[in-house]
């Protein structure tokens, strides 16, 4: 059969309009442009497509592009014998009558769907011809109507590439109603319903036979009034990749449900997921957000089920016996909001800090420790932590001069799985200088003119008013490096015993007028534990500076 290549990355089933453009494979035929005024040389008053010379087609395959969006009373009918292949080219295959499918595939007969015009935007969203607008079929078991997009008898064969089978309605399969063979490799299946009560299932898709779902298709936003908002599924489903994302049952299994009971013979009644996504599906009423095993095999071996909600169980409902459910230690089951049959994760992220309160002299501060999910931003764990009171020093009633001064003993370096840990490594540079700024009583400031500092960045403004006061300077590129570790000390036994930490201190106390002991403000070096040595106002302006960094020292070593 030929195939007429899809040139957008993803397909969409949505609600297909038909300019249908009917190219023929065998080489005796020049390909053919179908509209609504001439469809009748090829599609028959019964629905059933035509050959090219108006006869019957069986045993021949037919290519056909539309070439405007095309509307049809009767249902299209790919007859038994027939190969067919439809580009719907942007446009939308409508279906106009009171009942039936859009197109049914009839036992023997095989088609090619696809959209070479089809194109995703920069934010995922896809555009595509539609087959639209169909009621669903009468099958010969199901009590009622079956899809309302496509319809596939027992031996019939659906390949669908690209396009959107969109707003179909059915009973069983808004937008497929499959009893044959579905290789779904492109398009969506979206907006489509389930309706007739709650006897309505598979929004998107009924399958009671084979059913393949790989690459970039996507199930998705589809609704059931039944079971299944996604994915009704009594054969055999294999979901290689794609998307079950976002839709909607009032009952049970939001992204795929399963019952065996009506599965074509030969079918074993199961759902192997390999790869891809069942996520963001809820159920209103009942369980199984992402999946509703009432019986039958599922199995995952790979892939994600994250994000789904439901009243009672969420990601992987099991709830009848029979049901089997093998689930590997590696897969991701998470973020599903509620209490899942298969033990539901999340995928923590690193403890942040929220409402600090700044301790004060003889009065301790707190703060919240919050760990939040990094899939669905959920607050997974928070700890209330207390900062100790900062301590009164007592300088011996001396206001001004050097004896008596107090001395803060901290260690250079901690070690931490015998690997010493440098104590600046706490905080960055900008950390640093947003302490300094806060201290001054966070003057307003312009942004500095570092290169490496952005408008948005957290200590923007501080960083802007260290630059101002001649406490934060450039390097030799003209940057800040605002988010490096600051350096407590320089490695450099020989050299000036001062690093950037220090200078960052020494740079204040000149901006704030502060004499220090010795005129400058001093470290030891090495890994022996450090004295700083200061005068009492300067004292008074760092204590609670050091009290911050033993605290987060302490943390460290824990």
């Amino acid at each position: 059969m030929n195939v007429i290549k899809t040139i957008g990355r993803k397909g969409v089933v949505v609600g297909l309009s038909l300019a249908l453009c009917a190219t023929m494979v065998s080489p005796a035929f020049a390909a053919q442009v179908l509209n609504n005024e001439n469809k009748g040389q090829f599609i028959g008053e019964n629905g059933a497509l035509l050959g090219h010379d108006g006869n019957g087609g069986a045993g021949n395959q037919y290519d056909y592009e539309l070439g405007e969006s095309l509307e049809l009373e009767k249902t299209l009918v790919i007859g038994a014998g027939v190969s067919a292949s439809i580009d719907l080219k942007g446009n939308d295959l409508k279906h106009t009558g009171a009942t039936g499918s859009v197109i049914t595939i009839q036992n023997g007969g095989e088609l090619e769907l696809d959209d070479t015009t089809a194109a995703t935007d920069d934010e995922g969203n896809y555009t595509a011809g539609r087959v639209t607008g169909g009621k669903g079929a009468t099958d010969k078991v199901l009590p009622g109507s079956i899809g309302g997009g496509v319809y596939i008898e027992k031996d019939g064969k659906l390949d669908m590439k690209g396009g959107i089978i969109s707003d179909n309605t059915a009973r069983w399969g808004g937008g497929i109603g499959n009893n044959g063979t579905v290789v779904m490799s492109g398009g969506q299946i979206s907006g489509n319903m389930a309706t007739e009560g709650k006897h309505g299932v598979g929004g998107g898709v009924f399958n009671a036979n084979n059913f393949t779902m790989k690459d970039d298709a996507a199930i998705i936003g589809n609704t059931s009034n039944g079971d299944g908002g996604g994915v009704y599924n009594s054969g055999d489903f294999v979901m290689e990749n794609g998307k079950i994302n976002g839709n909607t049952t009032k009952a049970d299994g939001g992204g795929v449900h399963m019952y065996t009971g009506w599965r074509v013979s030969g079918a074993t009644g199961s759902f192997i997921m390999k790869n891809g996504e069942i996520a963001d599906n809820t159920v209103l009423n009942s369980s199984g957000g992402g999946v509703g095993l009432e019986d039958g095999i599922f199995t995952m071996n790979g892939g994600s089920i994250v994000r789904n909600e439901a009243p009672k169980i969420n990601g992987v409902a099991s709830y009848s016996d029979g049901t089997i459910i093998t689930v590997n230690d590696d897969n991701v089951i998470i973020c599903n909001y509620g209490n899942d049959g298969v033990e539901t994760r999340h995928n923590p992220g690193e403890a942040v800090r929220e409402n600090v309160v700044e301790p004060q002299i003889g009065v301790p501060g707190s703060y919240d420790e919050v760990v939040y999910c990094k899939e669905c931003d959920g607050e997974l764990n928070r700890t209330p932590m207390t900062i100790p009171a900062l301590e009164e020093e007592n300088n011996g009633g001396n206001n001004g001069g050097n004896a008596g001064a107090p001395i803060v003993d901290t260690p250079a370096t901690v070690e931490i799985e015998d690997e010493a840990v440098p104590l600046a490594g706490l905080f960055t540079r900008a950390d640093a200088i947003g302490y300094l700024w806060e201290q001054s009583g966070s003057p307003e400031a312009e942004l500095s003119t570092f290169e490496d500092v952005p408008e948005d960045h957290e200590w923007a403004v501080a960083i802007g008013w260290a630059q101002d006061m001649g406490i934060a300077v450039a390097d030799q590129e003209g940057n800040f490096r605002p988010d490096d570790l600051v350096l407590r000390w320089v490695e450099d036994l020989e050299a000036e015993p001062e690093g950037e930490f220090e200078e960052f201190l020494n740079r204040y106390a000149v901006f704030a007028g502060i004499e220090l002991d010795a005129g400058e403000l001093f470290v030891e070096l090495g890994g022996e534990p450090t004295d700083i040595v200061m005068g009492e106002d300067a004292q008074a302006i760092f204590d609670s500076f050091f009290a911050k960094l033993e605290e987060a020292l302490e943390e460290l070593a824990a």
